[in-house]
């Protein structure tokens, strides 16, 4: 069951994540049973094989499916055409050198809280410090910070990676929302990274006891025609650089599929493509009708018209 470990949180553990492995891999057993099929081991999108042939990838029970995280060197070849461009592009925005990025970064926060310093009146040397702050007073500083461009280059100079990255990525997520703008992309997209093209047939979901099966085709045309583009805007957060258009969004409603671009120590300059579960499975259940099932705990869909 590949991509079902991420819990919606940074900082889960090993032990979380390998709970969320056993689990989905115990799922596969149980639904390739449940279909006289086979499980078939790896990190490949295929889970699952039955036993006409027909070809599986399981989700599990996460907050968050973690579709894809992918390096620099997957967006090389062709196959992801222009937006395997944007995508290394958006990498690009971060500099090789991981030490010099978090290095700056320190800087940067220091500069930050410099600056809150100064305005506040208020001793403020870490986040505890900020909770502090006036009501009012933390509030305007937020606004004031807010992505104001000129404002941050004189408090971190010209030459801050930290900040330079978070400034290129606005522009480099702009064009990825107007490549996914046009017609065809998302669903082209999705057939890739949730698919893997035509290896993927059909999707399971584990949902409480039973399995909820859908048509790929359903499920890329539902997104292709549901699904809005959009960047995200800026964090209202005090001692960080909140800037608008540092992940781009996919929404019905409200955010279902967000791609951001990965900086921590332990995974640098990596797309990350990340899925809200209940959220995706509530506009598959809305955009698709049961159909019957000889087989106890496995639920069909197919599509309606969308």
């Amino acid at each position: 069951m590949n991509g079902n470990i991420y819990d919606g949180h940074r900082g889960s553990n090993s032990e979380i994540a390998s709970n969320y492995k056993k689990q989905g891999h115990k799922d596969e057993e149980e639904f390739a049973t449940l279909i006289g099929g086979k499980t078939i081991p790896g990190q490949q999108k295929v889970d699952v094989i039955g036993p006409n042939g027909t070809t599986y990838s399981c989700k599990g029970g996460a907050t968050h499916w973690q579709i894809l995280l992918y390096s620099e060197s997957n967006f090389k070849n062709n196959e992801w055409s222009d937006l395997g461009n944007l995508f290394r592009e958006c990498l690009e925005c971060f500099p090789i050198n991981y030490s010099q990025y978090a290095q700056d970064k320190i800087v940067a926060k220091e500069a930050i809280y410099k600056y809150i310093r100064q305005k506040s009146g208020e001793e403020v040397y870490n986040h505890n410090d900020t909770m502090q702050i006036d009501p009012q007073i933390k509030k305007n500083i937020k606004d004031t910070l807010r992505n104001n461009h000129l404002l941050l280059k004189d408090l971190m100079g010209l030459e801050n990676t930290y900040l330079n990255a978070k400034f290129q990525l606005q522009l480099a997520t702009t064009k990825m929302r107007k490549k996914f703008e046009e017609k065809g992309q998302i669903k082209s997209f999705l057939e890739k990274g949730m698919f893997d093209n035509k290896n993927v047939e059909k999707l399971v979901v584990k949902e409480d006891d039973n399995f909820l099966v859908f048509h790929k085709s359903d499920i890329l045309n539902i997104f292709e025609s549901n699904l809005e583009v959009s960047n995200s805007v800026a964090g209202h957060g005090i001692d960080d650089i909140n800037l608008d258009g540092q992940k781009t969004i996919m929404k019905y409603k409200q955010n279902i599929v967000e791609l951001e671009i990965r900086n921590d120590a332990s995974v640098y300059r990596q797309v990350r493509f990340n899925m809200k579960r209940q959220k995706a499975i509530d506009l598959f259940k809305i955009k698709t009708r049961k159909v019957n099932s000889s087989i106890d705990r496995i639920i069909y869909y197919e599509g309606n018209e969308i």
